[in-house]
């Protein structure tokens, strides 16, 4: 009786343990299959990549350049001077360097009235009072209106469209909505902008900076009157 119980309990154990064996055995094979597996899938994703960086690196590539030769807006640095813009920014320009106007272009106060009151048809001026408008003309007529929250920004994008379009800057004139800065002045220098006029106010700095390059500064241009603060031989009344 205790022999037969004693095999059992053994044939129970052996049993049990042959499970666990088995198990355990499961248990690894199906890990090395799981890592085999993913270890494969990490291949092929970086055989893909590879496939898709060569390819990349065999499309054919185009270049293409356009150099200036010679550069008229390049920079003269020499002593800073303090910017009339937001912020007090700082320029590098010398004054004393900046060209001379180059142009015998001649203008009348008709035309001067005329081309600002063109300037300033603007809806979103007149509604919000937060913009700055810029006008370029000449013999023609209008060449290009900018609209822009700063002046300056706007006189950029005036003298940028006007080289763009091969515009000769000796015979244009600029018109502005605000304040007539010596930045401003310097711009219609670098560019040979023989006239600029505004509504508004002008620097003393960009007076005397006018006056030295030859350039003509218009200010508090109205219906009935402005004032011409340098090259007034510029501008006849008729």
């Amino acid at each position: 009786m205790h022999i037969e119980e004693n095999r059992e309990r053994n044939r129970e154990k052996n049993r049990d343990e042959n499970r666990e064996k088995n198990r355990d055995e499961n248990r690894e094979k199906n890990r090395d299959e799981n890592r085999e597996k993913n270890r494969e899938k990490n291949r092929e994703k970086n055989r893909e990549k590879n496939r898709e960086n060569k390819e990349k690196t065999d499309d054919p590539i185009t270049l293409s350049a356009s150099v200036l030769t010679k550069d008229p807006f390049s920079i003269m640095l020499s002593g800073k001077t303090v910017l009339s813009g937001c912020g007090g920014d700082t320029s590098y320009l010398d004054a004393d360097r900046l060209p001379k106007i180059q142009s015998d272009m001649v203008t009348n106060v008709s035309t001067i009235k005329t081309i600002m009151k063109e300037t300033l048809v603007s809806d979103l001026h007149t509604r919000t009072g937060g913009i700055h408008i810029i006008g370029l003309f000449g013999p023609e007529g209008k060449i290009c209106i900018i609209e822009d929250i700063g002046r300056h920004n706007a006189l950029d994008r005036a003298i940028g469209y006007g080289l763009k379009h091969g515009v000769d800057f000796s015979r244009t004139i600029v018109t502005c909505s605000g304040r007539i800065s010596s930045e401003m002045v310097r711009k219609c220098l670098m560019a040979n902008i023989p006239i600029i006029a505004s509504r508004g106010a002008t620097t003393t700095l960009a007076i005397s900076m006018a006056e030295k390059a030859g350039l003509t500064v218009i200010g508090f241009v109205r219906s009935q009157k402005m004032n011409i603060y340098t090259g007034v031989e510029r501008v006849r009344n008729e």
